[in-house]
């Protein structure tokens, strides 16, 4: 086998890595940010969320068009180029296409020398989960309020109640059993 046959098999052995997990974006990055590789689920997840088309060597920071979140991913990119490995979950996207939920995680890219090169992030949708969990901790937040509604309901009733039957003119009596619960005042000798 010639050098550029092992050459191109190495390639084509990188790039079915890289293509291999199906739902996991996967992207190298340069020290200027610029791409060294990406993945098919890369490309689409760009074009879905800043209808960007995407190529090696471009910077990737140019093609995120909100402020805040290319700010927040330079912040993310800076602390692996430092040489933090890291896990986050952040909503990127343009809101007119596509807004998504991820779970990054970010590491350093080192050289042979020790030298931090680049960085590689691997990211996974998880929109689906985080909203689920957003509805039910607002279905829970609902259901906490209905409860202090109700009970205070319940008091202000159980109050309204008390005071019928101990001003009545007549006679009331509530009880349980051989237990007296509540007794109005002409019950009483």
């Amino acid at each position: 086998m010639t050098h550029a046959t092992t050459g191109l098999a190495q390639q084509y052995v990188l790039q079915a890595v890289l293509e291999s997990p199906k739902d996991i974006v996967i992207i190298a990055l340069d020290r200027e940010y610029r791409y060294l590789a990406f993945n098919e689920a890369h490309r689409r997840v760009m074009k879905q969320i800043w209808n960007a088309d995407i190529r090696i060597g471009q910077n990737m920071l140019e093609t995120v068009r909100r402020d805040d979140d290319r700010e927040r991913a330079k912040h993310n990119f800076d602390r692996a180029l430092a040489g933090e490995h890291f896990m986050r979950t952040e909503e990127f996207g343009d809101e007119a296409l596509s807004r998504r939920y991820y779970e990054d995680v970010y590491s350093p890219i080192v050289d042979a020398q020790g030298c931090v090169v680049g960085l590689t992030i691997y990211l996974t949708d998880v929109t689906e989960q985080t909203r689920a969990r957003q509805r039910l901790e607002q279905y829970q937040r609902d259901l906490e309020r209905s409860i202090q509604e109700r009970t205070a309901a319940l008091r202000r009733n159980q109050e309204i109640h008390q005071k019928l039957v101990q001003n009545a003119p007549i006679s009331a009596m509530l009880h349980r059993g051989h237990e007296i619960l509540l007794a109005g005042d002409a019950c009483l000798p």
